[in-house]
């Protein structure tokens, strides 16, 4: 090379690194304005191993200075770029989430239930395989990898994007992308109404999984129904995290909520309140108290029982759920027993497996929720305020007094059991047979268990709920153990419930290993003799931390008058229009639909938890049915179709609040 080229080559990397570093400063100022977060963290940004080198080709690329300056683009970044766009748009990669029918029991039971099966049956070709993807309104977007930024651009303009999450575990490439490209057309773009951009930099998956929970609940679970997945980069970390994503984001029609579940829970909390069950305050313990035991029914119990029974007499007993009759054969008498189930079915389970002597000698602690005939099968019950359940509303307009809401109490009665136990002010904690999970091929319960007196029937019906989706996590003593979504939900609540919590928590069991435990060998479990300790203590936690609602008594009419206002108001604004029919028209009233009931204020909280879960569901599978279709013509028809049904479940629904708002549970049980 000449000296002149050389000087020319000089003078040309000159002016490319101030172009790098005006766009630089001009993204900082956008950020600075826009995302002041984004700006505190990359104004005096040091890259750990990425950063921005001119090729021999003459463009900017991404390499790794610890790898002796390892491209990370084997390319033009730009020309990758566009090619990896264009070969994403003919062939998107989608998570879907599986939009299964409800039990028979329960379309018979629920309204909904029989709707939503009637509508999903008219288009369940549609629903089961999604198509026309580049073409269609993308609810959610996850990109995994920021690189240098060429594709965000180029993903814009040939998709029509609502919600965008990037993720990228490597800040390094985040910052060289500020160097880059001018962020601010893309800023733009996601302001505009209905869209959303959240960032993600370097932060840990757990975090960001919870982040998207969050936004699930804030657009709508039904823009989630078809995630589209875009990988710029593979990295082992963007890997797992979309691993992690794909599998717990199985979300289903059942299990969101549903006006008619939030009606039952008005009907029994306010039943319950009537008949002037206390209910746990917000007051701290004043003692120390002794350690508790939290006793789940899992498989693992059956090899603890007998240490259980050395142990029982210094401990406080917390018997979970099905637990009860396990305890009873076993002849364990608990100090406490756990229910957090509101169907009436509870309650025959409990008479079937447990006897009246064995209650007797027992205390229910359960959710305000709970059906009211499971409270009159002890002679002691209490109650504590289930949150995110519109039944808060109902105690806090009701009573004058403060009361403590029971976080992290779902989805199993074991989260239930370890939030009373942390709320009650317990500091030494014991998990036996909370198993969250199962050997393979082993039980999912433990053997003295009603559960193994189930007809074949009545077994087959609850079999496929554990075994469906199962999957593989660490054990607690064990390198593996099995799980489905729902108990290794049950483990992330737990361990989002200590990790705030100051209480030393031992985990015997021989099941899921739950963050924030320490695991302890079964046999080692020889605690002090409390003697008399233990019953006094008992009841004086029972008398300082529960205390009456005095609240007047709830009726249909008093019922109406003060809690249904902003709720009937609501009737025109959640009905569908079918006015207009095409893809962005169908998903913009989708999503205003939505908006308008989610940004409900506080004061209308009853209202909107009433709503959304239904409105979840419903909008789940009217998008699956309209927005993928190719033809504009079938579009129109399923979005006819879809919005009777829901319209009709929408009628439904106001005339059973205005009509027989305070019907209790009736629905079937296994051993009726």
């Amino acid at each position: 090379m000449t000296d002149i080229m050389e000087a020319l080559r000089q003078a040309e990397l000159k002016h490319k690194n101030l172009e790098l570093k005006v766009q630089f400063n001009s993204n900082m100022e956008l950020f600075r304005t826009k995302i002041p977060r984004i700006y505190t963290r990359f104004k005096d940004y040091e890259p750990e191993e990425l950063r921005l080198l001119f090729s021999e080709e003459g463009y900017v690329n991404l390499v790794n200075f610890k790898l002796d300056n390892k491209p990370v683009y084997d390319m033009d970044p730009q020309e990758f770029s566009k090619l990896q766009v264009a070969n994403y748009v003919k062939k998107p990669n989608i998570s879907c989430v599986g939009i299964n029918d409800a039990q028979e029991s329960q379309k018979r039971r629920f309204v909904q239930a029989k709707t939503l099966f009637d509508l999903c049956s008219e288009a369940r070709e549609s629903i089961a395989r999604p198509k026309n993807i580049s073409q269609s309104p993308v609810g959610l977007m996850i990109m995994t990898g920021v690189g240098l930024g060429y594709h965000l651009s180029e993903l814009i303009e040939s998709m029509d994007i609502y919600n965008f999450c990037l993720y990228d575990p490597h800040p390094d490439s985040f910052y060289a992308s500020l160097h880059t490209i001018d962020w601010t057309p893309i800023i733009e773009y996601f302001s505009q109404p209905h869209r959303r951009l959240k960032f993600f930099i370097g932060d840990n998956e757990t975090a960001v999984l919870n982040h998207i929970r969050a936004l699930a609940n804030h657009i709508g679970v039904f823009n989630l129904s078809v995630t589209s997945i875009y990988r710029h980069f593979s990295s082992a970390l963007e890997e797992q995290f979309i691993e992690k994503y794909c599998r717990e984001f199985q979300f289903n029609t059942s299990g969101m909520g549903f006006l008619e579940d939030e009606q039952i829970s008005l009907a029994h909390c306010a039943r319950n309140l009537n008949k002037k069950i206390q209910v746990l305050n917000s007051k701290q313990s004043t003692q120390n108290l002794p350690p508790v035991i939290i006793v789940g029914n899992g498989p693992s119990l059956d090899k603890t029982l007998e240490i259980l029974k050395e142990n029982a007499d210094n401990a406080i007993i917390f018997s979970c759920g099905s637990t009860s009759g396990t305890l009873c054969k076993a002849g364990i008498i608990p100090d406490f027993h756990i229910e957090m189930e509101r169907t009436r079915g509870t309650a025959p389970w409990l008479k079937k497996g447990t006897t009246q002597d064995f209650r007797d000698k027992v205390t229910m602690l359960a959710l305000n929720t709970v059906a009211p005939e499971t409270f009159d099968l002890f002679p002691q019950s209490l109650m504590a305020i289930k949150s995110n359940d519109p039944s808060i509303k109902l105690i806090k307009d009701e009573s004058q007094s403060k009361y403590f809401v029971l976080n992290f109490c779902n989805p199993t009665v074991t989260n239930c059991g370890l939030a009373f136990a942390a709320a009650l002010g317990f500091r030494e904690i014991y998990l036996m047979g909370v198993d969250l999970g199962w050997k393979e091929g082993g039980d999912h319960h433990a053997e003295l268990s009603l559960y193994s007196n189930l007809d074949e029937k009545s077994l087959e019906s609850i079999t496929p709920m554990y075994e469906k989706g199962s999957y593989s996590i660490k054990g607690n003593f064990s390198e593996n153990i099995r799980t489905n979504n729902v108990l290794d939900d049950s483990r992330s609540v737990m361990e989002l419930l200590l990790r705030d919590n100051e209480a030393q928590v031992y985990n015997l069991s021989d099941g899921a290993l739950i963050g924030g435990t320490t695991p302890y060998a079964p046999e080692k479990l020889k605690l002090k003799d409390l003697n008399e300790n233990k019953k006094i203590s008992t009841e004086k936690l029972v008398k300082e931390r529960f205390s009456d609602t005095k609240t007047p008594k709830i009726t249909k009419k008093t019922f109406i008058r003060d809690h249904l206002s902003a709720f009937n108001k609501l009737k025109s604004v959640v009905k569908l229009s079918t006015k207009n029919t095409n893809k962005k028209e169908i998903f913009i009233q989708l999503n205003a639909i939505y908006k308008k009931v989610e940004q409900l204020p506080p004061e209308h909280f009853m209202a909107k938890l009433l709503l959304r879960g239904s409105i979840n569901a419903f909008f789940m599978c009217i998008a699956r049915a309209c927005l993928h279709e190719t033809e504009a013509d079938d579009t129109s028809r399923n979005f006819i179709r879809s919005s009777i049904h829901y319209n009709n479940f929408i009628d439904f629904s106001y005339k059973l609040m205005n009509e027989d708002p305070l019907k209790l549970d009736d629905s079937e049980s296994h051993l009726e």
